[in-house]
């Protein structure tokens, strides 16, 4: 889970993130998997985003 939470004069932002387990690993968080395979694919793009 990932909380952030940003104050200005602007007034208040807060975000909550909560992952969902890997099916093949519990431990990690699905979203970690998805990111390295994005990440691979990416690897000898033009284009980065980050």
């Amino acid at each position: 889970m990932h909380e952030i939470t940003y104050e200005g004069d602007f007034g208040k932002i807060y975000t909550r993130t909560e992952n969902k387990p890997s099916p093949t690993n519990p431990k990690t968080s699905f979203l970690a998997v998805k990111s390295v395979i994005s990440f691979l694919r990416n690897i000898n793009s033009i284009i980065k985003i980050n």
